[in-house]
């Protein structure tokens, strides 16, 4: 029996949050997703299309430019690739007690965990979110780049406070921004990644150069660039960023 859980009774029911979620667990411990927002200190449940969502992916689908979809503290396994469709939408996690991303999308070693190639802007956020174990080392190119991410396309999402952690790839094993993708990093962090090729961390090819502030590096690796590999007029910006062996 599935038992549902309210957002008051979730670790995302933290007034600091404008939208919270509703989530129902199963016995496996999947989550359904819902929209909930807090409008001036209001709670307002906002369902799109139906009440819930059996996978983040349908959650998009259903969703428009400004929702937000807020995930609660547990570890989803979509078992595809999320695609955001190229809408300017959110998907928020959550912290832990000790201000770490609490909210972990987990490719289960089978498959990439996040992708925009449908020229996303700055408008489509990524926030409090754990990236990992994403793995795309077959195929042709550009399919086996991007463990974690890949920004294809003209696709230049943000990113606040998100963790890469054990994703692999032929070519960026964390991130692969290619084809004039430029995405925004705040406060993230690129660990135990690693690459076939080049770009443990992250590869930015072909006019690619995003913006990082305040963001780590470390322990991750490849045959080029174990931190970071920048190819074809691409050329990133960092302020404040640490690489580490």
């Amino acid at each position: 029996m599935v038992k549902p859980i309210t957002a008051a009774t979730t670790a995302c029911a933290s007034a600091e949050l404008a939208w919270q979620s509703c989530l129902c667990r199963s016995p496996v411990g999947e989550g359904t997703l819902e929209f909930v927002e807090i409008p001036q200190g209001r709670r307002k449940i906002r369902s799109v299309g139906v009440p819930d969502f059996s996978a983040i992916n349908a959650a998009i689908i259903a969703a428009s430019d400004g929702d937000v979809i807020q995930l609660a503290a547990e570890t989803y396994f979509e078992g595809s690739q999320i695609d955001t469709l190229g809408k300017a939408i959110t998907l928020r996690g959550v912290l832990d007690k000790a201000g770490d991303p609490a909210s972990v999308l987990d490719g289960a070693d089978t498959h990439r965990v996040l992708i925009c190639q449908s020229g996303e802007g700055t408008g489509t956020i990524f926030e409090r979110l754990v990236i990992r174990n994403g793995l795309t080392v077959s195929g042709d190119f550009p399919d086996n780049s991007g463990g974690g991410m890949a920004n294809h396309y003209s696709s230049s999402p943000t990113l606040i406070n998100c963790t890469f952690t054990n994703n692999s790839a032929y070519r960026g094993g964390g991130m692969f921004n290619y084809e004039s993708s430029s995405p925004e990093l705040t406060d993230c962090t690129f660990t135990s990644n690693s690459a076939g090729f080049d770009g443990g961390g992250m590869v930015n090819e072909v006019s690619s150069s995003p913006t990082l502030a305040d963001c780590t590096f470390e322990d991750n690796s490849a045959d080029s660039g174990g931190g970071m590999f920048n190819y074809e007029s691409s050329s990133p910006e960092l302020t404040d960023c640490t690489f580490t062996s």
